[in-house]
């Protein structure tokens, strides 16, 4: 039996987030941001699609990562409508395709934050902290087969913040 695997979240930053996607927060002072990488694919010919999600029961830390998804032709966007904060949690993939839980990462992403998961990311399923959260997401679906799960058969667990985050 493999040790468990803990993970301590750190605050959402578009640096530390980069090699997973892209963080989109209002920064500058242009009144406009475009968000093309919301919509990278493979070259497939993408489907758009645009819809509200809502977590209506918020989570806490400490939480255990039952299973990954991944998107291999199309990127995804969240951005939250309203939101006290959230959880991201990400990996790269193995040679094999499956994810590499010994590198994941995790964030707390404030509410005037949102991401871009880039093509092929490992992440885990949305999880609102604090209180409920309502998002705006995008998927340019490459094709019928663009999600992608996978269980997680070791013990992760994304440990509790000791201190307030910003």
């Amino acid at each position: 039996m493999s040790r468990e695997l803990v993970i301590r979240p750190r605050p959402l930053s578009a640096a530390a987030f980069a090699p997973f996607g892209e963080v989109i927060e209002h920064a500058g002072t242009s009144p406009r941001r475009m968000i093309a990488s919301a919509f990278e694919t493979d070259g497939l010919a993408p489907e758009r699609l645009l819809w509200t999600y809502r977590l209506a029961e918020p989570s806490s830390l400490p939480l255990r990562v039952m299973a990954m998804e991944r998107h291999p032709h199309s990127a995804q966007l969240f951005s939250p409508l309203a939101c006290r904060g959230f959880l991201v949690v990400v990996c790269p993939g193995r040679a094999s395709g499956e994810p590499n839980m010994h590198l994941t990462a995790a964030f707390i992403a404030r509410g005037d934050q949102g991401i871009v998961y880039r093509r092929n990311v490992w992440h885990h399923a949305m999880v609102a902290l604090g209180s409920a959260a309502d998002f705006v997401v995008s998927l340019a679906k490459g094709c019928a087969d663009d999600t992608v799960t996978f269980p997680v058969d070791r013990h992760v667990t994304i440990a509790a913040i000791s201190e307030k985050m910003p």
